[in-house]
């Protein structure tokens, strides 16, 4: 995720830990020890970040994302709503020539060890698989004046649990898969050599999930 690129950035904390919760999961990068939400995200000249909390905002298609600029300090007046960090997202545009790619990057179960026995107070997954499928196209309307380009990232999650017992407690075992789909649009207009429009649409969205794990009464 874009996410996981900042947190390379030199300078950068905060990469394990969520910095509102104090919790180690789902943890956003942080500046000079402003936190998560001292950050402002910015997709083409727009700021995305969310309107009360201060994250990454919506989800943004990987493929989609041309540069990214980490802003740690100090940057520009024309950068504002930060007192931490400025990431600079740039988005992908079409070209006078036809291009695109297609790909699926899979883990499956049957390609991991068996895990072995330990103690623990809760069902563990037995085992896991996922699966991503993209594909991306971009090329020209109009030659010189008028491009577009797509991406669409399609992701699958599925975990398996066994039958487990905690104390007199049964925990049944099952079977739960998630869907998401993420689909990026853009399409670059240039009345002129100097000047340049663009419409971007972006759809992220989570499917109907199938099956579950744990007690099902939870």
């Amino acid at each position: 995720t874009i996410v996981d690129v900042v947190k390379f950035a030199p300078g950068v904390t905060g990469v394990r830990m969520n910095t509102r919760r104090g919790t180690a999961a789902e943890g956003e990068p942080s500046f000079r020890g402003e936190g998560e939400e001292g950050n402002n995200w910015i997709v083409d000249g727009l700021s995305v970040s969310g309107v009360r909390l201060r994250n990454s905002g919506m989800r943004l298609n990987y493929d989609s994302i041309e540069e990214i600029q980490v802003i740690s300090d100090p940057f520009s007046p024309e950068f504002t709503s930060a007192y931490g960090g400025i990431i600079n997202m740039v988005t992908k545009s079409g070209s006078n020539e036809f291009s695109g790619d297609l790909a699926l990057l899979f883990t499956s179960r049957n390609l991991q060890a068996s895990r072995e026995n330990q103690l623990s107070t809760a069902s563990e997954p037995e085992s896991f698989s996922d699966a991503t499928s993209y594909f991306n196209l971009g090329g020209p309307l109009v030659k010189d004046r008028l491009w577009f380009f797509i991406s669409n990232n399609y992701y699958r999650y599925t975990l398996e649990t066994e039958d487990g017992i905690l104390g007199y407690f049964r925990i049944p075992g099952g079977e739960l898969t998630t869907h998401n789909n993420n689909f990026f649009a853009k399409l670059t207009y240039s009345p002129t050599n100097s000047q340049t429009f663009s419409l971007t649409t972006i759809i992220d969205k989570s499917l109907p999930q199938k099956g579950g794990i744990g007690v099902p009464e939870l």
